[in-house]
């Protein structure tokens, strides 16, 4: 048996056609095979998708080229010094080699800084003293008084008595004091509220026609001298001096005169000055 009739029969063979072409390709003629003309579909379709694609391919590098020049213009234009040429590299020098200096021929001078003037360093102000501290002001003292007939404040020494007085505040005062006979009239216990200078008044009576001389003694100090003019036996009068009293209560004051006939007392009177 031949191999032709193994294989079957024979069919007309179409005639060649170019792949390329596909407006030649028209309809398979009959009795081509089916799966031969779908083949050729898919290619064509195939092929028009590529040609598609290649296209867009084109026009995205087309755009992005037109970008990318675009924005290199424009740094070269915004840029203050204009397009710059490829940095030159300075040569090295060898390890241990001298500076070339300005003096140097074929060295380029180097120009020095120019010293900044530093103004020197302000010394810092100390601080303000605190405005000094004013001493409290010493307690006030109301004015106290003690009268020459009190047995609780007043001591008579020597010939000094108590007996009326007119015009003194109680109706009664101290007579007899100095010579003769030695009398004194010594107040005791006086208070005072801190050691400093106050006002002792003094409320005298003198009946004589002429003036009559005393000596007060504060904390047996040195003795004050007064001269009391005439008052008559009517009334007293007052006579202030400064005296300097210690803080507490044991003060002293003492009336009296050793040549000649002293004074007589009312009272006596502490205040500020």
């Amino acid at each position: 048996m031949s191999s032709d009739n193994i294989d079957g029969p024979k069919h007309a063979q179409p005639e060649p056609r170019a792949l390329d072409d596909p407006a030649s390709w028209g309809e398979p003629p009959e009795g081509f095979p089916v799966w031969r003309a779908a083949a050729g579909t898919r290619l064509r379709r195939s092929r028009r998708r590529g040609e598609r694609h290649r296209r867009w391919l084109l026009a995205a590098i087309v755009a992005l080229a037109g970008i990318v020049a675009v924005a290199v213009v424009v740094a070269v234009t915004r840029s203050p010094h204009g397009p710059a040429g490829p940095a030159r590299a300075q040569p090295s020098r060898p390890a241990g080699a001298p500076t070339p200096s300005a003096d140097a021929p074929g060295a380029s001078p180097t120009p020095s800084p120019t010293p900044r003037a530093t103004s020197p360093p302000r010394p810092t102000p100390p601080p303000p003293a605190p405005p000094p501290r004013r001493p409290p002001p010493p307690p006030r003292m109301a004015p106290a008084t003690y009268e020459a007939e009190s047995p609780k404040f007043a001591v008579l020494l020597g010939r000094a008595r108590v007996a009326t007085m007119d015009g003194a505040s109680g109706g009664f005062g101290v007579f007899g004091i100095g010579e003769p006979g030695s009398g004194a009239l010594h107040f005791q216990d006086i208070a005072a509220p801190a050691t400093r200078t106050f006002a002792l008044t003094i409320f005298f009576q003198n009946p004589d026609p002429e003036p009559r001389p005393v000596q007060i003694i504060v904390n047996e100090g040195a003795p004050i001298t007064l001269s009391v003019a005439p008052t008559g036996s009517c009334c007293v009068v007052p006579r202030t001096i400064r005296v300097t009293l210690i803080a507490g209560g044991f003060n002293t004051i003492e009336f009296g005169d050793p040549d000649t006939r002293a004074p007589d007392v009312d009272r006596i009177v502490i205040a500020d000055p």
